[in-house]
């Protein structure tokens, strides 16, 4: 069986070397609310103090950053690359220098996908961009047609693994023997 994407046959028969797509963020406009309802009203209440003022306006500013990185993060998969881009930072890499993919269920933070290399972590994406679920399943995809471990924490700290991987001395948690 081969795999048509955008209308070009894949050599490879798999759509996971092909793949492009792209995920932001949801509700980033949520982030806006609270700097400019909650700042400006801090900024009116505590205008007594030159010195409350400053910090409130500084704390202003620092929520107005993080709605910039948020509205503008972004990860883009591409035939063979995936960037991580944001207004402050850019992040780029392979996929073939993916080894080991974790999709941690329950962690602090949410529903968690790890993208590892060796001991690296080279990307961790969180629940909250749109179409998280559909960048699990091509990671769970890509790991089995390119060999490696899928591995899978529950909410209870178990791991279960699918695949091979093509390092016999690296843990599921990517801990290696050899620490560097």
């Amino acid at each position: 069986m081969t795999a048509e994407v955008g209308g070009k046959q894949n050599a490879t028969g798999s759509w996971v070397d092909t793949c492009v797509a792209s995920y932001r963020y949801k509700y980033t406009w949520a982030l806006l609310i609270f700097p400019l309802c909650g700042g400006l009203l801090a900024i009116y209440l505590v205008r007594q103090s030159g010195a409350a003022v400053a910090i409130a306006i500084g704390a202003d500013l620092l929520f107005i950053l993080v709605f910039l990185q948020y509205k503008t993060y972004r990860v883009e998969l591409s035939a063979g690359s995936m960037r991580a881009v944001s207004v402050f930072r850019s992040k780029s890499f392979a996929l073939s220098d993916v080894d080991l993919v974790q999709h941690l269920f329950g962690s602090r933070g949410g529903d968690l996908l790890r993208i590892r290399h060796s001991d690296r972590i080279l990307l961790t994406v969180s629940r909250d961009l749109n179409g998280f679920g559909d960048l699990v399943g091509f990671f769970r995809e890509y790991a089995r047609h390119h060999h490696l471990i899928f591995a899978t924490r529950d909410q209870w700290g178990e791991w279960m693994q699918a695949g091979k991987s093509n390092a016999d001395d690296e843990s599921v948690d990517g801990d290696s023997k050899n620490a560097r």
